[in-house]
């Protein structure tokens, strides 16, 4: 029987018959995790409060296979606290590593750049938060958006060319045309290679390039908590 013991984050749960609880977890070692937390929703009252998201966590659990089960739960420190508006984006962090995590893939650096976005959340930068979450995240999967040169001839993108951008295979020198948003100047790809969003036309931007890289890695299913930002 497998005994693990690790800082953890909640990202989603789900009843489960009449008094459990699925419990999809972000691990520090072990990547995405779902526990099997049984009675929490009768006598165990004080696990039942625990299993919230955003709750930094000591979690272990026990056993193999798909579905272990749930041991002990502890609050390492304070929980993180948002308001309503700066509580989506928190939600749609989650929402978007259930979709784009397998199981049991270690990613230590995920849960650290996790960790990293809710602390930048609780200080407000929301949009500059997310769109270094999903940069980073997308580079972390072997997704990286190449921002520096283009994709065939490997030329370096400069700030006044304006380029075509394609998920599968990168920038393309073009002109500038209203084509499904898929054309960006070459002077906010350069800010966003260097993590400046100080102009909020990169930060657009940038928002724009995330989610055409994210598009292949989501499919036709969108995501929810977009619907909230609307």
């Amino acid at each position: 029987m497998i005994d693990e013991h690790q800082p953890s984050f909640v990202l989603h749960t789900r009843q489960y018959r009449e008094t459990s609880l699925l419990v999809e977890l972000l691990t520090q070692k072990s990547g995405r995790v779902c526990v099997l937390a049984k009675g929490v929703r009768g006598g165990k009252k004080s696990q039942s409060g625990l299993l919230q998201p955003f709750m930094p966590l000591m979690i272990s659990w026990k056993g193999k296979g798909d579905l272990p089960y749930l041991r002990s739960v502890e609050l390492l420190s304070e929980p993180f606290r948002f308001s309503s508006s700066i509580l989506i984006s928190a939600i749609y962090l989650n929402e978007l590593l259930m979709r784009v995590l397998h199981r049991h893939d270690a990613c230590e650096y995920v849960f650290d750049l996790y960790q990293a976005t809710l602390h930048r959340l609780s200080n407000q930068k929301h949009e500059v938060a997310l769109r270094l979450f999903e940069k980073y995240l997308l580079q972390e999967l072997g997704y990286a958006i190449p921002l520096k040169c283009e994709a065939v001839d490997r030329q370096p993108i400069v700030e006044e060319g304006c380029y075509r951008f394609s998920a599968e295979i990168g920038f393309m020198r073009a002109e500038m045309k209203d084509d499904q948003g898929l054309f960006f100047a070459g002077r906010s790809l350069l800010a966003i290679a260097r993590d400046d969003y100080s102009d909020s036309q990169v930060l657009k931007d940038a928002k724009r390039l995330m989610r055409l890289a994210l598009s292949p890695l989501l499919g036709d299913k969108p995501i929810k908590t977009r619907e909230l930002f609307i």
